[in-house]
């Protein structure tokens, strides 16, 4: 169903308007948890999830999956409760006041953070001095990486890859041996905090960078340079530790070119902000077939940088089936995938870095992209449903990692193919790098929890997530390794039997032919001049 570009042409006055008129933070935002039991209770949940604007209403989780959350602004609670009680679609208001939620968190790093110090007292290192089982803020974590890079000059180079929409370096860490030796060993990347509201993945990298100095050669960087990217969208991580309604961001902070084009003109990319869908949403029984908007909070227009309307989801800006399934056209949702592959600075230095890794290692890498939340350990492929002609081995490896990860401390992760077991995505790095760049052991990680606490994963978690997650990668690692070798392990830092060498070289998957029927159908909601 198409939209007319009337229902597009809202007041200029729109973007005027700001959140000085109501709450400035999260206060009386509710978390809502829904149970669709069927295609058309999915359908359902996705057309709202199009229909109102991300800054109202904010889908944690995608509309296809089993469990959906979303944080809905309070003025629109009562009204959607309504809507999916018309709809005979189970849900519940998980919590009630997320404000509360986001207090709760900074109370408890604060706490953390007075504990550690006290029982420190003067520290007599940099290393004692920094609570690897805190969140720390992005000058906190990029401090203690300087310091790291200077303190082991041999074992760790700190370069900066690429500037920032807002000016920040996005920072490349080298673990090895012996800084100068690259091609002597494969390569290890990760890269983590892409998103920005996933605090627990930055946690791990940070973790994994002294654990790797601690144990030196007799753990990972025995036969493996590591090259870890800890925060990979410094201003999307920067602008969730602002006051404010951020602690939820997802994107990095650069506004679309076409948003800012019409910043004084009167398009607006939502249509349920004046009078509704028009014909409102058809065929499901017991809906009455219009979304409400007579309670529409305000919030700020697309062209205000505190709008959900800025910035591009890293996460969908590789040259991988970009802007196709799973990514949004428009740039008020928050999977949206910029004007072009690698429009960004953020998607620009993983490709950058990775290419040369590939190269200074003779292609012999892995990739690891980490994540929050769900606890997953994932891989290709994400763009489509099709399998990688590399499945039996990424699953086989995977199984290893995830059970590896167990034994830690007791905790499932699931395995599978990214468009398998959550969702399909077009334009990730995983996909990129596993079918562009041609690594064949690629994987996406969502690290704890499965949803009870979502993207707020309590301090008190930190130390199990991140030591389990490590113990999962040395897993992973050593499976690698007894793949390629048939070797013996031996133990290498871990609870896990480990010795690892080369990784095979992989010279990319078979070109595949898509289906038009593959692709997504055009947004309803954009008019044809977009």
């Amino acid at each position: 169903m198409l939209v007319s570009k009337s229902l597009l042409i809202l007041s200029s006055c729109l973007f005027g308007l700001t959140l000085a008129e109501g709450p400035d933070d999260f206060s009386g935002f509710k978390l809502f948890q829904v149970k669709p039991k069927n295609d058309q209770d999915r359908e359902l949940l996705g057309r709202l999830d199009d229909f109102y604007p991300e800054d109202v209403v904010d889908f944690w989780r995608d509309p296809k999956e089993d469990i959906v959350e979303f944080l809905v602004h309070g003025d629109l609670a009562e009204d959607l409760t309504l809507v999916l009680e018309e709809a005979n679609i189970t849900s519940r208001i998980k919590i009630d006041d997320f404000q509360m939620v986001v207090d709760e968190e900074r109370r408890k790093i604060a706490d953390a953070e007075g504990e550690y110090n006290f029982r420190e007292g003067d520290a007599p290192t940099f290393r004692s001095a920094f609570n690897l089982f805190n969140y720390h803020n992005l000058e906190e974590i990029e401090k203690f990486i300087t310091q790291f890079g200077a303190a082991f000059p041999d074992q760790v180079d700190v370069t900066n890859l690429q500037s920032t929409y807002e000016g920040r370096q996005i920072k490349l860490v080298h673990v090895s041996l012996d800084i100068t030796q690259k091609t002597s060993r494969p390569a290890i990347f990760m890269d983590c905090g892409i998103h920005a509201r996933e605090w627990i993945s930055p946690a791990f990298c940070i973790y994994s960078l002294d654990r790797l100095i601690d144990q030196g050669s007799s753990g990972l960087l025995r036969h493996f340079d590591i090259y870890m990217i800890p925060v990979a969208n410094p201003d999307g991580y920067k602008h969730t530790w602002s006051s404010g309604r951020t602690r939820m961001w997802r994107k990095n902070r650069r506004p679309a070119p076409r948003l800012l084009f019409r910043n004084l003109q009167t398009y607006q990319f939502w249509p349920g902000q004046q009078g509704g869908l028009s014909g409102g949403y058809p065929g499901q029984t017991g809906f009455s077939g219009n979304f409400p908007t007579g309670n529409m909070p305000q919030f700020p227009g697309g062209g205000a940088s505190n709008s959900k309307c800025w910035g591009t989801d890293p996460n969908r800006n590789f040259d991988i089936r970009h802007g196709t399934v799973g990514a949004s056209n428009n740039p008020c949702q928050d999977t949206y995938h910029g004007e072009s592959a690698f429009s960004d600075a953020e998607s620009q230095a993983i490709r950058d870095s990775l290419k040369q890794v590939m190269v200074d290692h003779n292609e012999k890498v892995v990739y690891v992209s980490v994540h929050a939340y769900s606890q997953l350990w994932m891989f290709p492929n994400g763009y489509s449903k099709a399998l990688s002609e590399h499945h039996v081995d990424l699953k086989r490896v995977a199984n290893k990692a995830v059970k590896a990860l167990k034994n830690e401390h007791g905790v499932t992760y699931k395995s599978g193919p990214i468009a398998e077991i959550i969702y399909e995505a077009s334009g990730s790095s995983v996909d990129w790098a596993h079918a562009k760049l041609g690594i064949k052991y690629a994987y996406a990680l969502e690290l704890r929890d499965d949803g009870t606490h979502g993207f707020n994963l309590p301090v008190n978690e930190i130390q199990p997530t991140v030591e389990e997650t490590f113990a999962g990668i040395v897993g992973m690692a050593d499976e690698i390794y007894k793949e390629f070798e048939g070797k013996a392990s031996s133990s290498f830092g871990s609870n896990q039997n480990s010795g690892l060498v080369d990784v095979l070289v992989y010279k990319g998957p078979t070109t595949r032919v898509y289906n038009e029927d593959d692709l997504p159908q055009k947004s309803p909601f954009f008019s044809e001049d977009w």
